[in-house]
């Protein structure tokens, strides 16, 4: 599929499960926002006592692996269901749940890794994350799909997108330009709340719009993923067995013993089935 293709395709497959793949980032959407509201409440400006700091560290630390475990339920709910659209399969929010669910550990794992390698990969002159990022885009996907572990899935990732790297770069930018227009969007409008409504709603308002776009990236990545794997299949064609010997049938043909009616000697008339010449006695083959 051309990357119009994977796009239209994609968009097909939101269109007709909008809802279902929408809901899991509200919801994780209105979690992270709860807990940023009580965090922020909850401690002091400056913490100046150790133990207000040890508490402002845990709390630092709680936050990422929430933030972490609700982008990896997320990830892998938005997955399974596109991946159940494409094949035309029944999809069942709760059936993506507990798919993302068995796979949680890994997609955390896997998220981290990804994420340090391209952070490393854009500090050494921005090329090396860029191309770390084509290979390990699909890492997520494998892992839900293919019930792999993180490195396995990156080695799967890098193998599906050899060869297409330029066809893979391009998705990804447009993933980047919708989410860059949907995060401007949502600026925007929290901006022009901001003299009017408190500024932790205004943030509400901002991580809804976001929720309702973030989908995107996961459905486009999915159909990536099935085209890449097509690709594949029609690419490596596997040799063809050698044929079985076949040994050649020789037809025997039954020789017809020859009847003589005269002796081949003496010329003499011989009787049916006569084995010697009666007149001069020869032997009659």
């Amino acid at each position: 599929m051309s990357i119009s293709e994977i796009v239209s395709k994609s968009l097909s497959i939101l269109s007709r499960r909008y809802f279902s793949f929408v809901l899991p980032f509200l919801v994780i959407s209105l979690v992270e926002w709860l807990f940023s509201i009580f965090f922020r409440g909850f401690t002091p400006v400056r913490p100046v006592h150790p133990v207000l700091i040890g508490f402002a560290i845990l709390g630092a630390f709680g936050s990422l692996f929430l933030t972490l475990f609700f982008d990896a339920i997320s990830i892998g709910i938005v997955t399974q269901l596109a991946a159940d659209e494409f094949l035309g399969k029944e999809t069942s929010l709760k059936k993506s749940v507990n798919s993302a669910l068995d796979v949680v550990v890994s997609l955390i794992v896997g998220i981290i890794i990804v994420s340090v390698i391209v952070i490393i990969g854009l500090i050494l002159f921005i090329i090396p994350g860029i191309i770390f990022l084509v290979w390990f885009c699909l890492t997520p996907i494998v892992i839900v799909l293919e019930k792999r572990g993180a490195t396995e899935a990156m080695s799967k990732s890098k193998e599906l997108t050899k060869g297409s790297w330029f066809h893979v770069f391009g998705v990804l930018i447009l993933i980047a330009i919708i989410l860059l227009v949907a995060s401007t969007i949502g600026n925007v409008i929290s901006s022009l709340l901001a003299p009017v409504l408190p500024k932790p709603l205004s943030l509400l308002i901002e991580k809804i719009i976001l929720s309702l776009i973030n989908p995107v990236s996961g459905v486009i990545l999915t159909a990536l993923y099935f085209d890449l794997l097509a690709r594949k299949r029609t690419t490596v064609v596997s040799p063809l067995p050698p044929a079985p010997y076949i040994e050649p049938k020789t037809e025997v043909k039954e020789t017809q013993p020859i009847t003589y009616r005269y002796c081949p000697y003496c010329g003499s008339p011989l009787p049916p089935g006569a084995k010697f010449c009666p007149r001069c006695g020869a032997a009659i083959e």
